[in-house]
């Protein structure tokens, strides 16, 4: 059974490695500690949840070849699950299994079915494993300390290749900036993070958002101030919960509703607070297609 301990040092540990991680993240930009652990991680709980056999139906992200993942179990320690794991995508009867996802599901199909296969035992043992499998990766983590710190605003310039404005910057450190009674800052942490929500509007085709527009701060209501990296210093618009980046762009163009920096979008939020015991403030919200 693993430990709470390590069970506490995984689930942090997954909060830090996965954040940001979509599928047009490579983890390859991962230092390998992280592609270590994340590969490890991901790994054992699809064969915790159905063998060999749920880990080699479906192709993973860039179909590495499959002594990726038992080269992660041996620099973990985990010795005996790599060449199990080895063993298991040796009996794939063609090369480069890994490429070929039909082939593999067919002969999975077919040989693959009952648990005294020789596939079926191979998953037995790595199942029976897992409590080592977590251990061991747990001990990993504690052994990579300066790999698993918290992310921080460096890596939200890393992996979305911006440069955040000093007064964002230094928002984003500072818990007691009047910003945060105003807005959401997104931050590189947690299930809401920048890179999450970022990524999750770009998958909404009817959004239409582009790669250059990056959300950074939000009013809780699936409405995101988003940063146009295409202008420096970066424009920032307001896109409302139910427009488009094309609506909300003209409804912002219309009202008069642009920002031409972090600096004026934050005066204004912070205009708004001090406002706010009854003075009418100058600024009104852009109109959504529900309320025009």
């Amino acid at each position: 059974m693993v430990s709470a301990e390590s069970e506490a040092v995984l689930r942090k540990a997954s909060e830090i490695a996965f954040a940001g991680l979509d599928d047009a993240f490579e983890i390859s930009q991962f230092s390998r500690p992280r592609q270590v652990f994340a590969t490890v991680y991901a790994a054992q709980g699809i064969i915790d949840n159905g063998g060999f056999q749920y880990l080699f139906a479906n192709d993973w992200p860039d179909n590495p070849d499959y002594t990726w993942f038992s080269d992660a179990y041996r620099e973990i320690g985990a010795i005996e699950v790599a060449e199990w794991f080895d063993e298991a995508a040796s009996l794939f009867p063609f090369p480069e299994p890994h490429r070929h996802q039909e082939k593999r599901r067919r002969y999975l199909e077919m040989h693959c079915t009952e648990s005294d296969s020789p596939m079926g035992s191979l998953s037995d043992a790595a199942m029976g494993a897992s409590n080592e499998v977590f251990s061991l990766l747990a001990q990993y983590v504690q052994n990579h300390p300066n790999e698993f710190t918290p992310l921080t605003e460096r890596d939200i310039e890393t992996r979305l290749g911006i440069a955040l404005p000093p007064r964002h910057r230094a928002a984003l450190v500072d818990m007691s900036d009047p910003i945060h009674t105003q807005a959401h800052l997104l931050t590189a942490m947690g299930n809401r993070s920048i890179f999450k929500i970022n990524a999750d509007m770009r998958a909404e085709n009817w959004k239409n958002w582009p790669d250059y527009l990056v959300a950074f701060a939000t009013n809780e209501c699936g409405d995101y101030f988003a940063y146009d990296t295409r202008t420096i210093p970066y424009r920032v618009y307001y896109i409302g919960p139910t427009e488009t980046v094309p609506e909300g762009v003209a409804a912002c163009t219309r009202e008069g509703f642009i920002f031409e920096t972090f600096d004026d979008w934050y005066t204004n939020k912070i205009t708004q607070h001090n406002e706010s015991d009854g003075q009418s403030s100058t600024h009104t919200w852009p109109e959504t297609e529900e309320e025009a």
